[in-house]
């Protein structure tokens, strides 16, 4: 009701060309381009005889006010929503760091994102040898692959074993064991992020961090596990 009395008394005030030349102008391009969508045509907007406004005006009014707010409310949304989402940075590197419980992406050797309380494997000491031993790797590997539907919201698979993994476990006459991701939290578990080491030899995250670390580094590349 108060966006009708404006548009009332403007038009009182002033002649009827001026007050659609300044209703024109009040409506920016994004709101005219969502009006457009709308299926409101902007042909109507061209200027009238006075005369022709002080007949229609009660009747379509109200429906121009309700135009013209839909219309700049969703046009200004398209405007910011265009330029609100800043580019990922992708990282090249990746350092985890077991005594620290951190997580560190690293582009160009500066850091551009830390995740701080991962969790572990049950075992979290020592470098994984064996399948079944709960212990999370260290060493070098790389992001060999992603799982969208991933049991654990989404994962990052890393590359262990590698080649001296394989070699050492065999020495053993034992497996390296293998599927060690980085991921969310279980699609099962509606609690809150688990608190303690909990994983087979995995590193947790939150299912936020997953997320968003899943922007964040493409297939291939490096991570370095340190103890």
């Amino acid at each position: 009701m108060g966006i009708f009395c404006i548009f009332k008394a403007l038009f009182r005030v002033m002649p009827g060309q001026e007050w659609m030349r300044q209703l024109r102008k009040f409506i920016n391009k994004p709101c005219r381009k969502s009006l457009a969508k709308s299926g409101v045509k902007w042909e109507f907007m061209t200027v009238p005889k006075k005369s022709d406004l002080t007949v229609n005006l009660p009747r379509i009014l109200p429906f121009l006010c309700m135009a013209v707010l839909a219309g700049c409310s969703a046009g200004q949304a398209e405007e910011t929503g265009a330029g609100a989402s800043k580019p990922v940075v992708k990282a090249d590197r990746i350092l985890v760091d077991k005594s620290d419980r951190t997580l560190i992406l690293y582009k160009a050797d500066k850091e551009i994102a830390r995740y701080a309380e991962i969790k572990l494997g049950d075992a979290p000491l020592g470098h994984k040898q064996f399948e079944g031993d709960e212990k999370t790797p260290g060493g070098s590997y790389r992001i060999n692959g992603r799982n969208p539907k991933s049991a654990y919201h989404l994962s990052l698979r890393v590359s262990y074993p590698n080649a001296a993994d394989r070699a050492f476990a065999k020495s053993k006459g034992r497996s390296p064991g293998g599927d060690i991701f980085i991921h969310g939290q279980p699609n099962k578990w509606f609690g809150p992020t688990l608190a303690s080491d909990w994983t087979d030899g995995c590193i947790a995250l939150s299912n936020a961090e997953i997320a968003l670390l899943w922007k964040q580094v493409d297939d291939g590349t490096n991570i370095e596990i340190r103890p």
